[in-house]
């Protein structure tokens, strides 16, 4: 039979029975050292008989009889020491310098093994998460005018509301004083939204809705399901008008009206109307290079809209020019208008009689090919309904920013008022206008044209107003683009870098990096790197997206333990070894694995944050905003409600424990 082998000491193995023994045997030495001094200073003034031993089984019972801690010691060494007063006076500095030690001991044992601390660029090259204080800049009490709120950020006990930055406004105030300077340097400014995850992870539901539903100024939203519009509607109402786009009526709502003949009274107008279109058309399935083509295309639906505007005709007629490819009916409007009285039109119609000249010169193949390239981008019109929606243009920049601010709000219902809709004092105050983009998702490729054509427009007049006035829209306008792969806008690499100057807060939705990569190509990464907050939804699975995020996210090194011992008979020498190693700092697989509604935020220059959504159905505030309810954030007088809807609004964690302190010590003297 083996005789039983000696202690071999294998579990300092395990690491954290280490840590453990560093942190408990200075305190269990600090316990046993306060009961000395408070017995030689402050009781027998003779020293107790016990080792430190004693002290392991103390601990616990001095958190029972702290009123009494000598019954926490053997009964016959209790006559050493004196009451509670002097005892805790005297055990208060070894205590202490035993907690300092332990703290000192636990931060090296969980130091770098091997591996030096370097400092690059004023920064640690190690990659990490984000601690609570790095994330301050994106910190909100609650919902803040002109910023989108992304979500949560969860530090142990300690939640906070993230959104997006703007530079022109203060730092918020739930920022503690003490970091607000160092915020101030840090903090960036407003940038394009890029959300990426695929169906059913709460990218719309727990981001994209939440934050319409908290956004106090203009809208534009973009999306092929019914669930966006459903769940904000409500809301959107109750601050101001809404106007749905709906050109095929799968929504039931009243549709608006939008013909891009509407600014095509003059050419130049004529021509931004058809790079709208041009715009708004998807060329990816073409295979091959569109530009020339595009551009000519772009040049004869220019010419066509404003003969077609000019002369009082509809979108209906243009499309039976492009089919038909008339060379007659439009050469005589072109030449009727080039000989016009008024010296306006006269000199348009000199331009588009050139113009038209020109493409019919042309060699027959090539005619044939640029009128294919424009039927492609009216084709949308043939259909009857998408042809009555173009009768009119409700929707138009001035209308949506609310150029005439004494308008009355409209109701959300017949016998709804104002007051009832949002508790306003002022019911004629500037109304935060809505417009909603709405198609199936059958239908998104065949009607691009029209709503990417819509949405190109507006954001192009926005351009061209900032550019007159010198000034960015106050109130910011949202623009939120819900799976942003079935609307390839061409000109988004140029547009989100720039937009944000503009006064628009950009939103893409997409469900995976691949479809901006098929969608715009060698320009992809233009897309993704301008965009200054991503966020990567849980569930993810295609490469091109983790790929991505790794290599944003990069590594860090951990302390690897190999433990090895001698074979020799008889048993011989342990020895253990601690080596760095490097690891993905966040492996695919957990981004992958992680909650529905979690995600990962890479925000400008902060280091990788764990973002919890807010899905709008479980959230109480984000709900009484669905119903049309007015403000939680705004009710000044129950406080206890907003703190309820708004948890991180409450006082820091250490006022509440010092509030709780004193109403327990008022009870204990009561009680007393």
């Amino acid at each position: 039979m083996t005789p039983p082998s000696e202690w071999d000491g294998s579990w300092l193995a395990n690491p954290k029975a280490l840590v453990l023994v560093a942190m408990v045997a200075p305190l269990v030495g600090g316990v046993w050292a306060g009961a000395q001094v408070a017995a030689l200073l402050f009781g027998a003034h003779e020293p107790m008989s016990v080792g430190p031993g004693a002290a392991i089984l103390a601990i616990p019972l001095l958190v029972l009889h702290s009123d009494d801690p000598a019954l926490a010691w053997p009964a016959d060494e209790r006559w050493v020491l004196p009451g509670p007063t002097g005892y805790w006076f005297g055990t208060a500095v070894p205590v202490a310098g035993a907690l300092l030690v332990s703290a000192a001991l636990y931060l090296v044992m969980q130091g770098e093994v091997g591996v030096a601390r370097r400092r690059r660029m004023g920064l640690d090259p190690e990659a990490r998460f984000a601690r609570l204080w790095e994330s301050a800049s994106m910190w909100v009490r609650w919902p803040t005018r002109g910023r989108v709120i992304l979500g949560r950020v969860r530090y142990g006990p300690v939640t906070r509301l993230l959104a997006t930055e703007d530079a022109s406004l203060p730092v918020d105030e739930s920022v503690p004083r003490l970091l607000r300077r160092a915020v101030g340097r840090r903090r960036g400014d407003r940038g394009a939204v890029l959300v990426i995850g695929p169906s059913r992870c709460g990218k719309t539901a727990a981001l994209a809705v939440p934050a319409i539903l908290e956004w106090e100024g203009p809208l534009i939203a973009l999306s092929v399901k019914n669930d966006l519009l459903a769940a904000t509607i409500r809301r959107r109402r109750a601050l101001g008008e809404v106007r749905v786009f709906d050109p095929t009526g799968i929504t039931g709502e009243v549709a608006a009206s939008w013909s891009p003949l509407a600014e095509s009274v003059d050419l130049a107008g004529a021509r931004l109307a058809s790079r709208s279109l041009a715009n708004g058309t998807d060329w990816t399935s073409s295979g091959s290079d569109m530009s020339f083509w595009t551009a000519a295309g772009e040049d004869l639906l220019g010419l066509l809209f404003w003969v077609a505007a000019t002369a009082g005709l509809g979108m209906g007629t243009v499309v039976g020019w492009v089919t038909s490819m008339d060379r007659e009916g439009v050469m005589r409007f072109a030449q009727a208008f080039a000989r016009h009285a008024d010296p306006v039109i006269r000199a348009d119609g000199e331009q588009v009689l050139a113009g038209l000249s020109a493409v019919w010169k042309t060699d027959p193949k090539q005619i044939s090919s640029i009128f294919l390239v424009a039927r492609q981008m009216v084709r949308p019109w043939q259909e009857p309904s998408v042809r009555r929606s173009a009768d009119g243009s409700d929707i138009d920049l001035d209308w949506l920013l609310d150029e005439q601010p004494d308008t009355p709000i409209v109701s959300l219902a017949e016998d709804d008022t104002v007051d009832e809709l949002d508790g306003l004092a002022d019911p004629r105050r500037r109304r935060a206008n809505t417009v909603y983009l709405c198609a199936d998702l059958d239908g998104a490729e065949r009607l691009a044209p029209v709503l990417g054509g819509l949405v190109d427009d507006l954001i192009r007049s926005v351009y061209a107003r900032v550019g007159a006035t010198g000034r960015p829209l106050d109130p910011p306008l949202l623009v939120v683009i819900d799976e942003a792969g079935n609307w390839p806008m061409k000109n988004l690499p140029g547009r989100i870098s720039t937009c944000a100057g503009m006064g628009i807060q950009l939103m893409l939705v997409y469900q995976s990096k691949a479809q901006i990569d098929a969608a715009y190509g060698n320009k992809a990464d233009v897309v993704v790197s301008n965009a200054v907050t991503k966020v990567f939804f849980s569930g993810l699975s295609d490469k091109s997206t983790l790929d991505y995020a790794a290599s944003l996210l990069g590594q860090e090194h951990i302390v690897a333990r190999s433990v090895s011992s001698d074979s020799a008979p008889g048993g011989g020498r342990q020895g253990i070894n601690d080596a760095p190693t490097r690891l993905e700092l966040l492996p695919a697989h957990l981004l992958r694995q992680v909650l529905p509604g979690q995600a990962l935020l890479l925000h400008n220059t902060l280091p990788p944050i764990h973002l919890h959504g807010r899905y709008w159905f479980r959230d109480p505030a984000l709900r009484a905003l669905a119903d049309g309810g007015p403000d939680p954030w705004q009710d000044q007088g129950d406080v206890r409600r907003r703190w309820a809807l708004y948890p991180q609004s409450h006082p820091t964690l250490a006022a509440a424990m010092s509030r709780a302190w004193r109403r327990w010590r008022d009870r204990r003297g009561a009680d007393g």
